[in-house]
């Protein structure tokens, strides 16, 4: 796999990018649409948030949508009484007892846009460094992740911008080139040299052109939910 890692390493370089988060950039309001925001910035906050103060931004959103009975547990876990952990259980028993499937689902794809974020970074930062055990890993990751597109797709497309079902439809659609398999299938066979390496690089380009759209698909998702 040098040969890929090689030819990755040179085509895939200039996807280092920032995917930063902006902080909350709307108030809560009312509206069908901003109920999602609210919950979708909620869910990516909670999967983005290490530091007390970043835990303290996610207890001012939950207060602004009127969810104070989910604020002490938040503030025991910014005082590091409770882990990180021990807060996502009552927040989804919230979402599906007061806020519906919507805001349930509204909430989690916010997790999981930053999970898949992340995952992609990660992926780059293996090819950066040629490390062939964090690669495969953080590509299973992804191929995970993309899968997950399909539950929201299900759930939110009669409900969220028109942008984010479309993003998560190529999200899911892209799924399947993020696989070598092939290539260690062609390995076991006796092809003439020219062939594998015909097959790898035509896989390694399917694959390098997912990892080059998915920063794209992962904006549109969160810039159609407030987040830039």
């Amino acid at each position: 796999m040098k040969k890929t890692t090689s030819w990755m390493y040179m085509a895939l370089v200039f996807l280092s990018a920032s995917l930063g988060y902006s902080g909350i950039v709307r108030a809560v309001e009312t509206t069908e649409l901003d109920v999602q925001k609210t919950w979708f910035v909620i869910g990516y906050s909670y999967a983005e948030a290490t530091e007390p103060n970043e835990v303290q931004q996610i207890v001012g959103l939950l207060r602004g949508a009127s969810a104070e009975e989910l604020v002490p547990q938040f503030e025991k876990w910014a005082k590091g009484e409770v882990e990180k952990t021990a807060v996502r259980g009552p927040l989804m028993a919230f979402l599906a007892s007061k806020k519906g499937v919507i805001g349930l689902s509204a909430c989690r794809l916010g997790e999981w846009i930053y999970a898949l974020q992340d995952a992609y970074l990660r992926c780059i930062f293996s090819i950066l460094l040629n490390d062939e055990v964090m690669f495969f890993k953080t590509v299973e990751e992804i191929m995970v992740l993309t899968a997950q597109a399909q539950e929201f797709i299900d759930v939110l497309s009669q409900y969220a911008p028109a942008e984010v079902i479309q993003a998560l439809t190529e999200i899911l659609g892209a799924r399947h080139n993020l696989t070598f398999t092939p290539i260690f299938e062609a390995l076991g066979k006796d092809l003439p040299p020219g062939k594998i390496d015909e097959l790898v690089e035509k896989i390694t380009e399917a694959f390098a052109n997912v990892l080059s759209a998915l920063p794209d698909w992962i904006k549109r998702i969160k810039t159609a939910y407030g987040l830039k």
